[in-house]
């Protein structure tokens, strides 16, 4: 496999790739890849204006899209509406942060734990 670290700041970008051994790649070259998974760590996608954190012609071969942002409302993020439009497999932030709380739940002894019923409570869903 092949990794590539894309962040705003270049800088920041080339650091991490740095310590990982991998390349970086300019966040305005992001759409001139055909990386078969985008994963979306920054912050783009809190906010109800913020832009798609993947550009649409990336989109154009249908990647896998794992978009770690959530929005507080459970709306989709502009990143997950275009992975959605251009058909891509999308994995939401909400559905990493449910998975996450099980997990740590367990590990502090709940073991009846169940990723369905944290993510409806994530969601504004009460029993």
């Amino acid at each position: 496999y092949e990794v590539a670290i894309a962040a705003r700041r270049g800088d920041a970008a080339d650091r991490l790739a740095e310590v990982l051994r991998v390349d970086s790649l300019a966040w305005e070259d992001t759409g001139e890849s055909e990386s078969d998974l985008y994963v979306n760590a920054t912050s783009l996608g809190t906010q109800e204006n913020d832009p798609p954190a993947v550009p649409a012609e990336a989109l154009e071969h249908r990647p896998l899209v794992f978009d770690c942002v959530y929005r507080k409302d459970g709306s989709p993020t502009a990143t997950v509406r275009a992975a959605r439009a251009a058909r891509c497999p999308v994995v939401e932030g909400i559905r990493m942060f449910a998975s996450q709380a099980v997990r740590q739940a367990r590990l502090f002894g709940v073991v009846d734990a169940r990723e369905e019923e944290v993510s409806r409570i994530l969601s504004g869903v009460r029993p």
